[in-house]
């Protein structure tokens, strides 16, 4: 039980921060990362980006423990891992 509803609070900021549009990280006020991530706007959408998770491949996000962003919402643009829904 206590499982899934820490899984429902990630997916929640993971929703939250998929929805927010922006010009630039500061107009991101609904979008909360965890503490392993910082807020970044990109492509016009806030999203979640690891303060020191730099990617050559989605595999170097993948490889990424103790972030709280679901697997299957991992990215890596711009050399940065990022934690979003679309790209």
């Amino acid at each position: 039980m206590r499982v899934s509803i820490v899984l429902a609070l990630v997916l929640a900021f993971v929703a939250l921060a998929a929805s927010e549009t922006c010009t630039s990280a500061d107009g991101c006020q609904a979008t909360q990362c965890d503490s392993a991530s910082e807020v970044a706007c990109v492509n016009g959408q806030c999203t979640c980006q690891l303060r020191d998770g730099y990617c050559d491949f989605l595999e170097d996000c993948l490889s990424v423990a103790n972030w709280f962003c679901p697997q299957e919402f991992r990215h890596c643009v711009d050399n940065r891992c990022r934690c979003r829904f679309d790209v």
